[in-house]
């Protein structure tokens, strides 16, 4: 969400595939009332439950596997970036 919040602050269209069925960022808080803002300015989309349902292939790792420490998250990537 942050990075999309960057890209359309700079006018970019983005479209967010979330995994989850719930919004990464709740629009109750400052914080994400202001990107979710940005990204409808732009025409950027947020797209919940994407990834299984479209059928995208991916990865789980990091802190959306499990919430552990940076080195697991790093490690996890790699290997997932190997396998592309």
């Amino acid at each position: 969400m942050e990075t999309a919040d960057y890209l359309s602050a700079r006018g970019i269209k983005a479209t967010l595939l979330e995994m989850s069925l719930t919004p990464p960022v709740s629009k109750l808080t400052t914080h994400g009332w202001w990107m979710y803002k940005r990204l409808k300015e732009v025409g950027g989309t947020l797209l919940l439950g994407a990834l299984e349902e479209q059928g995208i292939p991916h990865v789980v790792v990091g802190d959306a596997l499990s919430p552990r420490r940076l080195i697991e998250a790093v490690h996890e990537g790699h290997a997932a970036g190997l396998g592309v």
